[in-house]
């Protein structure tokens, strides 16, 4: 994972770049690693409510972008990255509630479908939210924008 300031955009790009630079064997082990899905995104920003997932851009603290590492890879044995803002993590195992979308992703985008899903849960009387929403993408640049697959996950606990 990497944290970084900025709007959505810049800082996508930018993380996306030292996180592939770190897994196309950019490390202190020099090994290249196998790409794997989906790359995660989540706004840094903790004055964002649990269940009124709005983004706004004058408040904004960054965005924190993730691949998930191949399972033969433990945190003990991941290559060492050598840009020290990419860190090295276990995520623990949560529930999650996913709404699926395609197309490009942009701010709006975001928003639309985060409301969408935070509305659903509202609705059904099983889940609340306890965790901020965050993107899942599962195709790279090149794949065509109505074809891409995207969700939007928020963890939540049972009522």
């Amino acid at each position: 994972s990497i944290t970084v300031g900025g709007n959505y955009e810049e800082a996508k790009k930018e993380a996306f770049t030292a996180l592939t630079s770190y897994i196309f064997g950019q490390n202190k082990e020099n090994v290249s690693l196998k790409m794997t899905s989906p790359i995660l995104h989540e706004e840094c920003n903790d004055s964002i409510p649990l269940t009124t997932p709005l983004y706004p851009e004058a408040s904004m603290n960054g965005w924190t972008m993730s691949f998930v590492l191949p399972l033969k890879y433990t945190l003990a044995t991941a290559p060492t990255p050598r840009d020290h803002r990419v860190l090295l993590h276990k995520n623990p195992e949560r529930l999650v509630a996913s709404l699926r979308y395609s197309g490009s992703n942009d701010q709006e985008k975001i928003k639309k479908y985060s409301a969408e899903l935070i509305e659903w849960i509202a609705k059904s009387d099983l889940f609340v939210p306890v965790g901020e929403i965050q993107i899942a993408q599962y195709n790279g640049p090149s794949t065509i924008a109505f074809l891409r697959r995207n969700e939007v996950h928020v963890e939540v606990k049972r009522l």
